[in-house]
């Protein structure tokens, strides 16, 4: 869905494509996480982690998936199935290659680098090349594992060509240890998903509702809940990028209520009727990620 953006810099440690989170090891600059259409057959997009072109530091790359308990508990006390598709950019400086991991933990909807108890129940070490092979390793899930995560990391060498790249895409983790072709859901499904842990919204371009009050006293406040397209994992934290400004009555304040809804609160500065559509250009950024 990449709903928070297509190339991610230097982000200390900070979610990219879907429920992905990107790290360099000790938060050093340098490395690009970013979409890309270099794919193996039947795939829409990859992920490219990449040291940026004359970066000298061998600071790792990582990558981590943290599924939810509730996702989990499927897979205790059998066999899983770790698999992906992995290649190597034109100037890829080698080092101990990308390694690809399955990890459990017992604790509850915590993220993978911090599970409790975290185990590693399988996992990979590979030397990509520049065409795209997909490898998969199977691993035991003991029946007191209450999470999975998958974490995916790559140490460079030397500095950075133009091209230091290692491009990831169709990790999958499934039931028995025979591989099976990737699983895919439809568009809208796969978006329904994503929405439970995190959307934004610029309300004026994608049909967030106009709004109608009537005031009868200057400074009378008007409040409207709003529901999120699904309900969210939890709560979510709100963050507003860009100014929000209604015009004659007034500047709203926006809380994030629940896993359902939020809220558009103003004290109007004018009285009779009044009926605005949203022009503003700020954006909301609603956040229920582990």
């Amino acid at each position: 869905m990449w709903a928070r953006g297509t190339s991610f810099a230097d982000s200390p440690l900070g979610y990219t494509a879907d429920r992905w989170l990107a790290h360099r090891g000790g938060g050093v600059a340098g490395a690009t996480f970013v979409q890309s259409t270099d794919v193996p057959a039947g795939f829409y997009y990859s992920m490219i982690m990449q040291r940026q072109n004359g970066n000298a530091s061998t600071a790792s790359l990582n990558m981590y998936y943290s599924a939810e308990t509730r996702s989990s508990y499927r897979f205790r006390g059998t066999t899983a199935t770790l698999s992906f598709w992995v290649k190597a950019g034109a100037n890829y400086s080698g080092g101990a290659g990308a390694n690809v991991a399955l990890y459990y933990g017992t604790g509850t909807d915590q993220r993978v680098y911090a599970f409790t108890g975290s185990t590693s129940i399988c996992g990979l070490t590979v030397t990509p090349t520049t065409t795209w092979t997909r490898y998969s390793v199977s691993g035991s899930v003991p029946a007191s594992a209450t999470q999975l995560g998958i974490i995916v990391n790559w140490s460079p060498t030397g500095t950075a060509g133009a091209a230091d790249t290692v491009l990831i895409t169709g990790v999958q983790v499934e039931d028995g240890a025979t591989v099976s072709d990737f699983g895919t859901v439809p568009f809208e499904a796969e978006k329904q998903r994503c929405l439970r842990y995190y959307r934004q919204t610029q309300p004026s371009l994608l049909g967030e509702p106009s709004m109608y009050g009537i005031s009868t006293v200057i400074g009378q406040p008007f409040i409207m809940s709003i529901n999120h397209p699904v309900p969210m994992r939890v709560a979510p934290t709100l963050t507003t990028a860009g100014t929000f400004n209604l015009g004659a009555v007034g500047t709203p304040t926006i809380t994030s209520e629940s896993i359902d809804s939020y809220r558009f609160q103003v004290t109007t500065t004018v009285t009779g009727q009044w009926f605005v559509n949203p022009n503003f250009s700020a954006i909301l950024k609603f956040d229920a990620e582990i």
